[in-house]
C-alpha cells in the first residue's frame, strides 16, 4: 500500500517537474522576444529622431520633418503638364499621436518583462526543488559537458 502511494506521489512530482520545466522554457523564450521588442524600439526611436530633427536652413523655415515632392498631373486646354506639391514626413512622438504615448506599447512590454523575470526566479526555484525531490542532482560541468 505504501509502495503504491509512493509511486503515485513520484508520478505526480514528475508531472509537476515537467510542467515547471516547460513553463520555465516558455518564460525564457518570451523574455527573449521582449528583449527583441525593446531593441526594435531603440532603433525606431533613433530613426524617428533622425527624421523629425533634420535641421538646416530650409527646414528651419518650413518646420521639422523630411520634405518630399508629390507630382501632380494636370490636363488643361489639351495639354498635359506637371506640378508638384510639397509634403512632409513627421513621425509622431509623445502627445502627437505616436505609439509611445502614455498608453503606448513600450511601457507595457517593460512591465511585463519585469513580471516575467520575477516569475522566472520563482519557477527556477520550484523546478529545482521538484528535481531535488526526485533525486536529480545538479551536474558539475565537465570537459565533455560544459
Amino acid at each position: 500500500m505504501k509502495e503504491a502511494a509512493r509511486e503515485r506521489s513520484t508520478g505526480m512530482i514528475s508531472s509537476m517537474y515537467a510542467e515547471a520545466d516547460s513553463l520555465l522554457a516558455q518564460i525564457e523564450l518570451t523574455i527573449a522576444s521582449g528583449r527583441t521588442e525593446q531593441d526594435a524600439k531603440a532603433y525606431a526611436d533613433n530613426d524617428r529622431t533622425n527624421v523629425n530633427m533634420k535641421s538646416n536652413m530650409v527646414t528651419e523655415l518650413l518646420g521639422r520633418g523630411v520634405r518630399y515632392y508629390e507630382p501632380i498631373r494636370t490636363y488643361s486646354y489639351g495639354r498635359l503638364s506637371y506640378d508638384a506639391a510639397v509634403r512632409k514626413v513627421l513621425i509622431g512622438t509623445d502627445g502627437l499621436g505616436g505609439t509611445e504615448g502614455a498608453k503606448g506599447v513600450n511601457p507595457v512590454v517593460d512591465a511585463t518583462l519585469q513580471d516575467l523575470r520575477t516569475m522566472q526566479t520563482v519557477m527556477t526555484t520550484t523546478r529545482d526543488r521538484l528535481a531535488g525531490a526526485l533525486g536529480f542532482g545538479k551536474t558539475e560541468p565537465t570537459q565533455e559537458n560544459p
